[in-house]
């Protein structure tokens, strides 16, 4: 009985990023068990870290998924993916985050029709200078579950509303409100966030109710922040009867706890940028 013997191809030079050459110069497709094989160890290593990166960013895929649910066209035909501010509860209840449903009875989720018109960031550092005879002295509280010196951010949301007039029906604009009365999209989210804010600070579960925000910008496409609004200015707004339709000076300040990604570490900030793009912003 003959014995079988094997034997490497012999190296060829003619390869491909997209696939392994074979003898005749062709490129063959890579398996996964090929791709797997020709990985070295440090390509391993940095596989395994995106991988725990793009764990970290589950919470705000997840969002993502719900704000598709949303409401995202308007009567312009634009499409986009709106900001989502809502609860803790409110994410358990619905069994994770992409389940939340602007429609759910009692719900708190806010899925934006006009997106905020501005947010002003403040990150200050958990430190203080003392003067002396030899000069300044920088004392440095550093948050060590955190791993950063940064102090929690404080945000303040500057909203808008559009135009809050109800609208009679329109044959040609079939999306537009059908009865007068009928709350505009706008006003609507303004009635919400008002509740949002007053909602129990503390779960059913014990836990804090904390709020969490997907938020979208071009210098951020997809992050989500939790923490609270800040409660020695929460709501700020004008009825000005000079702008009857529409609720001017509406702004609030927020907290911030946590971020998804963390604001102090560049590889995970500028991952989120490739994964994310500009696909929000179409």
């Amino acid at each position: 009985m003959a014995k079988s013997e094997t034997r490497s191809a012999p190296f060829n030079p003619q390869t491909t990023q997209r696939g392994v050459s074979n003898q005749t110069g062709l490129a063959t497709p890579q398996t996964p068990q090929t791709a797997t094989a020709l990985r070295t160890p440090k390509q391993a290593q940095q596989e395994t870290a995106r991988q725990l990166i793009n764990n970290k960013h589950a919470a705000a895929r997840e969002l993502e998924q719900a704000a598709q649910q949303g409401p995202g066209n308007n009567i312009y035909g634009v499409s986009r993916l709106p900001w989502i501010f809502t609860t803790f509860d409110d994410v358990r209840k619905a069994g994770g985050l992409s389940g939340l449903n602007p429609n759910s009875k009692g719900s708190n989720a806010i899925f934006w029709a006009a997106n905020p018109k501005s947010v002003s960031w403040q990150i200050g550092q958990r430190g203080s200078e003392e003067k002396n005879k030899s000069g300044t002295v920088l004392h440095v509280w550093r948050d060590r579950k955190r791993g950063t010196d940064y102090d929690d951010p404080k945000l303040t949301f500057n909203f808008q509303t559009g135009n809050i007039m109800p609208q009679a029906q329109d044959a040609a604009s079939p999306l537009i409100p059908p009865l007068p009365t009928q709350i505009s999209s706008g006003l609507n989210n303004f009635y919400q966030f008002l509740q949002l804010v007053d909602a129990a600070k503390i779960s059913k579960t014990g836990q804090p109710n904390l709020i969490h925000i997907l938020y979208r910008s071009r210098i951020f496409p997809s992050m989500v922040l939790t923490g609270f609004f800040d409660p020695n200015m929460v709501v700020q707004f004008q009825d000005d009867s000079q702008n009857p339709f529409t609720v001017t000076g509406w702004s609030a300040t927020f907290t911030v706890y946590s971020t998804t990604p963390r604001l102090n570490n560049f590889k995970e900030l500028t991952r989120q940028f490739e994964q994310e793009g500009f696909a929000g912003f179409r």
